[in-house]
């Protein structure tokens, strides 16, 4: 019987970085994967470099949500199995009690094994809430799934209870799906002078192995 694992994505690109080599490994195995895409990511322009016409919110928006199909297609993950709340881009934590009945209903239906969510000591207050709505949500299944938190927006994981997951294997697919995110990874306007994800920052997530709190 395969396995079914679920990944909470406080916007689109957080599940490649955190997570790529986990889900095409588990793709590759012939598990179900699916993807929950929390909030639409549309300010990354406008908060991080003060961008908000060509491109503006709206148009980050449809962009990244069209990069996040594309992306997860490459990592082996069917359409179908992507949900998107669609909550604007820094207000997650504003509609904690919303988001969570979403994820009760999500987390239910599909009764995943494993579940792949921001941890709490992940700067991002997006990230944050995530953390909150997830935890609350999985009170009310019937079992005790695996937890995997991840940290994107910190450089080190402050717990004794990490596990390191060997992805070399996909690492090729992984690259290559955090290379679609263009929006992110490339100067995407005649405005920037930088991308938003710049390299030193992604080179944390390009290595071998990817780590997680387990508790």
């Amino acid at each position: 019987m395969s396995d079914k694992i679920i990944v909470f994505a406080p916007h689109p690109d957080d599940e490649t970085l955190s997570c790529g080599g986990i889900i095409a490994l588990n793709a590759r195995q012939g598990n179900e994967v699916n993807i929950v895409f929390m909030t639409d990511g549309r300010y990354s322009h406008k908060h991080t470099l003060g961008i908000d016409t060509y491109p503006t919110p709206q148009d980050v928006k449809r962009i990244r949500c069209e990069e996040a199909r594309k992306v997860t297609k490459i990592l082996g993950v069917e359409e179908t199995n992507l949900t998107f709340l669609e909550y604007e881009d820094g207000t997650l934590g504003n509609n904690i009690e919303a988001a969570s009945n979403l994820v009760q209903e999500l987390l239910q239906r599909i009764n995943p094994d494993s579940i792949y969510f921001p941890a709490r000591t992940d700067k991002h207050r997006d990230h944050k809430a995530a953390n909150i709505i997830v935890k609350k949500s999985i009170l009310f299944l019937n079992k005790q799934p695996a937890l995997f938190q991840y940290v994107v927006w910190k450089s080190g994981l402050a717990s004794k209870q990490i596990v390191s997951i060997d992805i070399a294997d996909v690492l090729p697919i992984k690259k290559l799906a955090i290379s679609e995110y263009k929006s992110q990874v490339t100067i995407f306007s005649d405005k920037q002078k930088r991308p938003i994800l710049i390299k030193r920052f992604l080179n944390r997530f390009m290595a071998k192995e990817e780590v997680f709190i387990t508790s």
